[in-house]
């Protein structure tokens, strides 16, 4: 897919790329869990169009004002997806390394879940932030992501 701009300046998100799906900007995010700061690249899912949307500017400034909250969400949802409270265990099989923000506006930890022998594009794992905190397979998510239309995370999110 061939686009006029590579770069452009966003108010909301500084410099950004255009990259295969959509747009990253140049700023990371700090995301800590249990006492472990992650540095986290940011990819704005756009694959059609040649702009980020309101709606994904406005996600993002949610996320930063909410940005404690979801930490410890993220905390106690990862706690209970892995049915564990050793926070041992926890850093080592749950290590966010992308925030993801959807054309509808959800924001979504990519997680290397270190269950997974290799990682590549289709595992690990993906939490919604919001609409609401919930943990789905990568490859689950990316059929959502990319509208392939994944009824239970729709229904899971939204019902």
């Amino acid at each position: 897919m061939f686009h006029k701009k590579s770069k452009v300046n966003n108010e909301v998100f500084g410099e950004v790329k255009r990259w295969e799906l959509g747009w990253t900007p140049s700023a990371h995010v700090q995301f800590e869990l249990w006492n472990q700061t992650y540095e986290l690249g940011i990819e704005i899912v756009d694959p059609d169009n040649d702009s980020i949307s309101k709606c994904q500017e406005d996600a993002y400034i949610k996320f930063k004002e909410k940005l404690e909250e979801f930490e410890k969400a993220v905390e106690q949802a990862a706690s209970d997806y892995l049915d564990t409270q050793d926070t041992n265990v926890l850093k080592s099989m749950f290590k966010p390394y992308d925030l993801q923000i959807s054309l509808n506006g959800e924001c979504i930890l990519m997680v290397d879940d270190t269950e997974q022998e290799e990682m590549d594009d289709q595992e690990g794992l993906a939490v919604f932030l919001f609409p609401k905190i919930a943990i789905f397979p990568g490859e689950q998510y990316r059929d959502y992501v990319l509208g392939g239309g994944d009824e239970d995370i729709r229904r899971e999110l939204y019902e």
